[in-house]
């Protein structure tokens, strides 16, 4: 049984260090907090901040960024696009996705490929919703 534990132990062990860095965070945060409140007041002008609290701090509002969620959503309305224009060309509307291709030719003209370049953000995307549930 130990060649068991010894695979959990190394599936786990990634995991953990995970979950441990991001308690660490939270408790440097905490603490950072609890400084600034003895400081209000205690009306003192200067505070010592270690490295650990201040990258609690700083890493605190990048779970807020609506920057990687609206890029993720421009380039991927691309094919929500064109399954729109499928069903919409086959009730009689070919406008639509005439439309879009027109659009995706002239990206391909411009130099932009739009099957790499959505790739590209579908990879970005499962990899910044991977890294946020994990932390």
């Amino acid at each position: 049984m130990s060649w068991w534990s010894d695979l959990l132990g190394g599936a786990v062990a990634p995991i953990a260090g995970v979950v441990k860095a991001n308690v660490e965070r939270k408790q440097a945060h905490e603490t950072l907090n609890s400084q600034l409140l003895t400081q209000k007041e205690t009306d003192e002008t200067n505070i010592t901040v270690s490295k650990d609290q201040l990258e609690a701090v700083l890493s605190q509002g990048l779970g807020t960024s609506w920057k990687d969620e609206y890029a993720t959503l421009s380039i991927l309305s691309i094919i929500n696009g064109i399954v729109v224009g499928g069903v919409l060309h086959g009730f009689g509307y070919p406008q639509f996705m005439q439309g879009i291709l027109i659009g995706v030719e002239a990206m391909n003209t411009l130099g932009i490929h739009v099957g790499a370049l959505v790739t590209t953000v579908v990879a970005a995307a499962i990899g910044v919703t991977t890294l946020k549930r994990l932390l």
